[in-house]
């Protein structure tokens, strides 16, 4: 985005990093599919952790993004589990989590998203 807000309250932004482990997925959707969904919404994601970043600067660490996802492709449900960031993060991408849309497949997929959050050295 192009927001004019202060980043990490020192006036510049702080550059961050949010790495997708190896996925899995179970179900008919391909988990190269659903890989190729979840980057292009790690910008968004990244919105979360850097917004939490304002409040505690250190913040570093990791979370699963679970995701059930429909024949149509609609994401019916979507949790975080094993996180190490706080409510905050954990509520945020899964929020995220509940927009994505993937392709159409032939029943049910549940994806599960390892995901690390890091501060760019």
């Amino acid at each position: 985005g192009s927001g004019g807000g202060l980043g990490a309250g020192r006036g510049q932004r702080v550059a961050t990093r949010v790495q997708l482990g190896s996925l899995t997925a179970r179900g008919p959707l391909e988990g190269a599919l659903a890989q190729r969904v979840l980057r292009r919404f790690l910008g968004s994601i990244r919105a979360c952790y850097e917004r939490a970043l304002r409040a505690s600067p250190e913040l570093e660490g990791e979370l699963t993004l679970n995701l059930t996802i429909d024949a149509r492709g609609s994401v019916t449900g979507s949790t975080v589990s094993g996180s190490t960031l706080g409510l905050p993060v954990d509520d945020c991408v899964a929020g995220r989590g509940r927009r994505m849309a993937f392709p159409a497949a032939d029943g049910t997929t549940t994806v599960s998203a390892p995901l690390s959050f890091s501060r760019a050295r």
